[in-house]
């Protein structure tokens, strides 16, 4: 999978858990947010639990604690 597909996705899931929360979240919701195939999230992440821990991760890289 390219970074730039990757990287759709993780940006996607973070605007819908921002939105409605991880319950909230489908799979489906985010890849259509993603502008992708709920498949694609699949073989990308293999879980939606994986795909949250990602966008975590992606999201505080780089944030220290004061």
């Amino acid at each position: 999978m390219t970074e730039p597909i990757r990287q759709q996705i993780i940006d996607a899931a973070v605007r819908v858990y921002s939105d409605v929360g991880f319950r909230g979240a489908t799979t489906r919701r985010i890849a259509d947010e993603a502008g992708v195939n709920e498949v694609t999230l699949f073989r990308t992440f293999g879980s939606k639990s994986a795909l949250i821990a990602e966008a975590v991760k992606k999201t505080f890289v780089g944030l220290t604690l004061a």
